[in-house]
């Protein structure tokens, strides 16, 4: 058996020289062909996912539920940034022994 970093001489130079497996970037044919397939793949399995979720009638339902509530959220937060902050009761007791005090 030869030496493992022989081995991987080896390989980087049938790289160099063009080997028939290679394309001119240096990949395999294999590699290339195993991207392909599995883009084809992933592009068949979002698309059934995607088809199944939009016909689901619990999946509409949920998704206009979260929607209603990022809205009622947002519309909340816009609304409790315009309005001046409450002081709290701690504070307000503070502020009203520091004016009897002075």
């Amino acid at each position: 058996p030869a030496h493992p970093g022989r081995r991987r001489a080896a390989a980087r130079a049938s790289l160099r020289r063009g080997s028939p497996f290679t394309c001119r970037l240096g990949v395999s044919v294999g590699a290339m062909a195993g991207r392909f397939f599995s883009r084809i793949f992933t592009s068949l399995v979002q698309d059934v996912v995607i088809k199944g979720l939009a016909n689901n009638r619990a999946f509409q339902r949920f998704a206009l539920k979260m929607d209603e509530t990022l809205k009622k959220t947002a519309q909340a937060t816009v609304e409790a940034s315009k309005a001046p902050p409450k002081p709290s009761p701690e504070v307000a007791a503070q502020a009203r022994k520091l004016q009897e005090s002075a």
